[in-house]
């Protein structure tokens, strides 16, 4: 990473960063490169309209200043935030304001305590430090990491290894985080709905069975692509929802079921479920998974185990569980 040196800069001489991965969440890939094409302006509003955490920072500033500095390069004669976009803002607004914090007189609002990189840093370099300073932070979604690591790769032609030690992820992420982001991409273009939101449908939040489905076959990918945009026929729905992804790997892992699903357009993923319930009884009790390991921990009990289970008082549970079996084995009978 380069050299930097720590400066005091004037808040005036700031310019926002406009190539930041917060701010990808305003375009997706075009080519092998993001595009996000927002000025200066437009990314200070986004930041004070749609960042939920900032009257937060706005407290701890007014309170203590900038506890850290931010990392900036110069630009002419000005200095381009890398990292520290957010604290940029809160020193904007309250310098504009002419706020003073009467207990702490010392504090000055109008300059910023910048780590300055050479002038001369490479782009690579720099979008590398940006993922070393940024990951982690809860700014970043899954969508924002997965775009720069989407740039490192395609732009920069940075390789795995590389990326996975900047990001300080295993190669296998960083694998996953591209696959996603490349099928999110080719969503974006088929559908034109750019909400990464819809990220989560392709990321490893999506189960792992529903990934493999979509990638057995192109037509598994546009019918999913449609499946999943925003809609009156929009049939999965979120990650947890009921209904939703969790319970469309059960679907896709049952053949009769994901055929129906195919061919029924208004069938839900609740209907499919019961093609899945109707065929496999644990999916509608799943309890049945583990009579096999109760089974195993009854037979393996030791004259000890016995005791303790009489002297905690187990016996009438058991007593009634030996009711229940011999019941449903009468019934069979």
């Amino acid at each position: 990473m380069a050299t930097t040196i720590l400066k005091d800069i004037p808040v005036s001489k700031l310019l926002l960063d406009l190539d930041n991965p917060r701010m990808y969440h305003h375009g997706v890939s075009d080519g092998d490169t993001v595009r996000v094409d927002l000025a200066d302006k437009e990314i200070m509003e986004d930041i004070q309209q749609n960042d939920p955490n900032l009257p937060e920072l706005i407290k701890s500033v007014q309170a203590e200043g900038i506890k850290e500095p931010i990392y900036v390069i110069p630009q002419g004669d000005f200095y381009r935030v890398i990292e520290g976009n957010r604290r940029t803002v809160v020193m904007r607004k309250l310098n504009s304001e002419g706020y003073t914090n009467p207990n702490k007189p010392h504090l000055n609002f109008k300059i910023i305590p910048a780590q300055v990189l050479p002038e001369d840093t490479d782009e690579k370099e720099v979008m590398k430090s940006k993922l070393i300073w940024q990951t982690g932070k809860s700014a970043w979604g899954a969508y924002n990491v997965a775009a720069a690591v989407f740039r490192m790769r395609n732009q920069f032609l940075m390789s795995i290894d590389d990326i996975a030690d900047v990001a300080q992820k295993s190669n296998r992420d960083i694998k996953e985080m591209l696959r996603a982001y490349k099928l999110y991409s080719e969503y974006v273009d088929l559908t034109n709905d750019e909400n990464t939101s819809r990220f989560s449908y392709f990321s490893k939040e999506c189960p792992a069975a529903v990934r493999r489905w979509v990638a057995a076959d192109d037509d598994h990918r546009n019918e999913y692509f449609q499946w999943i945009k925003p809609g009156p026929e929009q049939r999965i729905r979120s990650v947890a929802t009921r209904g939703g992804l969790r319970d469309f790997k059960d679907v896709v892992a049952n053949d009769a079921a994901i055929k129906a699903f195919r061919e029924t357009p208004t069938m839900s993923v609740d209907e499919a479920l019961e093609i899945v319930k109707d065929e496999d009884i644990t999916k509608a009790r799943p309890w049945l998974k583990q009579v096999d390991k109760v089974t195993t921990g009854l037979n393996g009990l030791d004259a000890s185990d016995v005791e303790r289970l009489q002297a905690e008082d187990y016996k009438p549970v058991l007593v009634a569980l030996k009711r229940a079996v011999q019941g449903v084995i009468d019934d069979m009978d």
